[in-house]
């Protein structure tokens, strides 16, 4: 038998019978302990969830589970083997909440498999989940959820209005999709890894907004292959997606001509802020309508820092700003823009690429300065240009 550490809950009889399985249900299941428990050596059969009769699988615990009850799994792989059966997903009642005991707890299923839906508002912490399709369905309800880690499994679905979904010290490897936000939800993410995903050229991203608020906080993005975030503004729907103190560093797509984070229109606004994009062979930045706002970061060793234009129809730009930001060193083009597109980029405290398109030796432009395509040298594709201006294109770099 598991040995479990003890949890004292400090109230009168609650004690005595979580650590006695005391006063059984019909189900044989204590009455009301705050915590049940599971357990590779337990028993879906003679247990009841208490610590010393612990459930086997967490279908089981969780048919017994009511509000305001945790759930703590043992260390151990929760899979097929085991007897864990997920289907098209275990059904999380409203109100109760997951945890491991101690050690490492993995969910492991397959791809066409989701492992948790939630009934109700849950917290979930310090688990794993391996090999699904989709790991968390919120259906619409909120999610608190810390110390989560995701390994080759798709991520998280918010996808319906009210649901919310809160995610702390966090790591996503491998997988096609981290979290999707669509429909009015709203996801923030703080404090975690993404890392060797390949999206390839998969249509959205990894991280997908669609028509909702998504923030991502002191996340750290590494050596994947396929868009890193989408932003997707429709008709009556926008967008608004923040990215605050995160770095990027070797993500994006290969040979597929798009980049590795994109904004689009319909009033959808992308913030940067403080963040940091390095090593992209194609193109950092892919703003393609809406509003942008960059402040405080850097674009450096990409092919090209921003491409700025439309697609498919899409509205213009609304506004491009951008304040105290390093665009330098890039192989390409500090900023491409389309042919026949009508924006004015406001620039304000940029550095650029020292001595070119009458850049100073410190990389600067004195205030007041426009850069169009009457510029020197803006309308050549030359490699190592602070800006690609096409003959036909009326969009210009104003320096404030």
């Amino acid at each position: 038998m598991v040995k479990w550490k003890r949890h004292v809950v400090g109230v009168p009889g609650v004690v005595l019978c979580v650590l006695t399985a005391c006063g059984g249900g019909s189900d044989g299941t204590p009455q009301n302990p705050q915590e049940l428990y599971v357990s590779l050596t337990g028993n879906d059969l003679s247990g009841n969830g208490s610590l010393e009769k612990p459930f086997k699988t967490l279908n089981r615990a969780l048919q017994a589970a009511r509000s305001g009850q945790t759930v703590r799994l043992d260390a151990g792989v929760y899979d097929a083997a085991s007897g864990q059966a997920y289907g098209s997903g275990i059904r999380l009642p409203a109100g109760v909440n997951l945890d491991r005991v101690a050690g490492n707890v993995v969910l492991k299923g397959t791809s066409d498999q989701k492992a948790l839906l939630l009934e109700g508002d849950a917290t979930i912490n310090h688990l794993t989940f391996e090999g699904f399709g989709l790991a968390i369905d919120t259906q619409g309800h909120r999610l608190t959820a810390d110390g989560l880690r995701f390994f080759n499994s798709g991520g998280i679905a918010a996808d319906r209005v009210g649901a919310v979904v809160t995610l702390s010290n966090f790591s996503f490897e491998g997988g096609v999709q981290g979290v999707s936000v669509m429909d009015g939800a709203t996801a923030t993410l703080q404090g975690g890894t993404v890392k060797n995903y390949n999206r390839g050229c998969l249509g959205g991203a990894y991280f997908y907004n669609d028509g909702s608020t998504l923030t991502l906080s002191d996340v750290q993005f590494s050596t994947s292959n396929g868009v890193a975030v989408d932003s997707f503004g429709r008709a009556g729907s926008p967008a608004t997606t923040s990215l605050i103190s995160t770095h990027f560093d070797r993500v994006g797509l290969s040979g597929c001509g798009r980049s590795e984070t994109l904004s689009n229109d319909d009033g959808s606004t992308l913030n940067i802020v403080g963040s940091q994009f390095h090593g992209h062979s194609n193109v950092a930045l892919d703003l393609i309508g809406g509003e942008i706002n960059i402040r405080g970061s850097a674009f450096h060793n990409n092919g090209t820092a921003m491409y700025i234009g439309t697609r498919g129809g899409g509205s213009p730009m609304t506004s491009v700003r951008i304040e105290n930001t390093l665009i330098s060193g890039n192989t390409r083009y500090g900023i491409e823009f389309l042919t026949d597109l009508a924006v004015n980029v406001e620039a304000r405290g940029v550095t650029w690429n020292p001595g070119v398109n009458g850049a100073t030796a410190a990389g600067t432009y004195p205030a007041g300065t426009v850069i169009d395509k009457n510029t020197p040298g803006v309308t050549t594709s030359t490699a190592g240009n602070n800006f690609y201006i096409p003959a036909s294109s009326a969009a210009k770099v104003t320096v404030q």
